[in-house]
């Protein structure tokens, strides 16, 4: 079975998000390629984990009005681990060594989250390559 790392590379197209802004990319565009390579590096060896929380989709909403996310959509519902989702958020800080994958299941992003446990590296490259897009 994939991992969730890996099945976010078969993503059809990713939104980043930076204080209110939104920029969206699909396979051909070389932003798209190059988040995919960050996400690669950053993940890989990562560590799959059950999230410690749930998502409650209107506190997310207002995080993402004022954070740095990145959103990988599916052009199909996938699954892992029992879990069904179409599109994955994550909250980019440079500082992090883990995070929730929060997911919509086709109707809302309420519920139970996906952990990535990076093993030592963390996620500065993936914020300096989503700021630089919004530069």
């Amino acid at each position: 079975m994939e991992s969730i790392a890996e099945q976010i590379l078969q993503a059809t197209k990713i939104r980043i998000y930076s204080a209110g802004k939104v920029k969206e990319y699909i396979y051909y565009d070389k932003e798209y390629n190059q988040l995919l390579k960050n996400w690669e590096g950053m993940t890989r060896g990562a560590r799959q984990m059950p999230a410690f929380g749930v998502c409650i989709e209107n506190l997310l909403q207002k995080e993402i009005e004022n954070g740095v996310w990145i959103e990988f959509i599916f052009d199909q519902q996938k699954e892992c681990w029992g879990m069904i989702y179409e599109r994955l958020l994550v909250q980019v800080q440079p500082q992090y060594c883990g995070f929730n994958l929060n997911r919509f299941d086709g109707k809302s992003y309420n519920g139970r989250c996906f952990y990535l446990d990076l093993d030592s590296k963390n996620m500065s490259e993936m914020y300096q390559a989503i700021m630089s897009m919004f530069e």
